[in-house]
């Protein structure tokens, strides 16, 4: 890859890094205002009774800081709108996804085959370890210290060899399970 495109691929992520958290935020706010609105719905319309049961023959006087039907109706106007800004960033949020995947696929795609192929090299090598332990057993041209001293070589080696392919599965989950936001 080169060093203009790596740069670009970082620029990208950092910038789909922002937009993501932008739009957990406005999911957030709408997640709030979705609980808020049933109660404000429900002051708005317990004023509307009021005044049409109260205040026939007058206008209606409100305390300094007490909400207005006017009032009430901008903040539903206000948290209609932020439920709906928030419908369109869970939207967004789901094509985020989809760049984080590639974004993924890109970074991490050359190093993961790269594992596997050292991975089918290490497993190789204990299938060969295991097939060498049990062929030794069958060699009579040896004595029986020696075969008992191979075998545990053999036996050592393979074991090795599996912890490598231990080892290199853990890198391959590792790489495979990052989270990107």
């Amino acid at each position: 890859m080169t060093r203009h495109t790596k740069r670009s691929l970082i620029q990208a992520k950092i910038q789909m890094d922002a937009r993501v958290q932008e739009l957990r935020d406005i999911v957030a706010c709408g997640r709030k205002s979705a609980q808020r609105l049933p109660m404000v719905i429900e002051q708005y319309q317990a004023i509307q009774r009021y005044l049409r049961s109260s205040c026939m023959y007058e206008s209606p006087h409100y305390e300094e800081g007490e909400k207005t039907p006017e009032d009430l109706e901008r903040e539903i106007e206000s948290l209609e709108r932020n439920i709906g800004r928030a419908d369109c960033a869970r939207a967004e949020l789901s094509n985020s996804a989809r760049f984080y995947r590639a974004y993924h696929w890109v970074v991490n795609g050359p190093k993961i085959r790269e594992l596997k192929k050292h991975l089918t090299a290490a497993e190789y090598w204990v299938e060969q370890f295991s097939d060498q332990i049990a062929s030794i057993d069958f060699e009579t041209d040896k004595d029986i210290d020696e075969r008992v001293r191979e075998k545990e070589i053999m036996e050592y080696q393979r074991t090795q060899a599996k912890e490598q392919v231990q080892q290199i599965q853990s890198k391959i989950k590792e790489i495979q399970n990052i989270k990107y936001m």
